[in-house]
């Protein structure tokens, strides 16, 4: 069974005078770190920005108000999910259609079912350590 999963989808990145532009969203989940999602974002030739979120989060963001931090998502109204990046320098508001994330999420429960994530903590020490050195 393959471990890792991806799904690429279009946001829409709107500024705060009400433009808007789409910007290419690459999601990825890995078994090696069940809990966590890497979510791509790439707007035209400028350099992608990476975040990680919670699956849990985007689970919940999809159905309700969800986040206190540096990420919050909210679903709307015609199946769209406000994504909200509060950054320590910057904001950023994404749109997300709502079918976009529930398709990658089951993709994840695919790999990892939900309630049954577990992380080698002597793996996860070891790679801390050598990420110092």
């Amino acid at each position: 069974m393959d471990n890792t999963c991806t799904h690429r989808a279009e946001f829409t990145l709107l500024d705060e005078y009400g433009g808007a532009r789409s910007i290419a969203a690459d999601m990825t989940y890995r078994a090696s770190d069940p809990f966590a999602v890497e979510l791509t974002l790439t707007l035209q030739r400028l350099r992608p920005v990476k975040w990680l979120v919670a699956r849990s989060l985007l689970t919940e963001g999809v159905l309700e108000p969800s986040g206190a931090g540096d990420i919050r998502l909210q679903p709307l109204s015609r199946g769209i999910v406000s994504i909200e990046l509060l950054p320590p320098s910057g904001y950023a508001l994404l749109h997300a259609r709502a079918e976009d994330l529930l398709v990658f999420l089951a993709k994840t429960y695919a790999v990892v079912r939900p309630g049954s994530e577990q992380v080698d903590i002597d793996e996860l020490i070891i790679n801390l350590v050598n990420s110092q050195q």
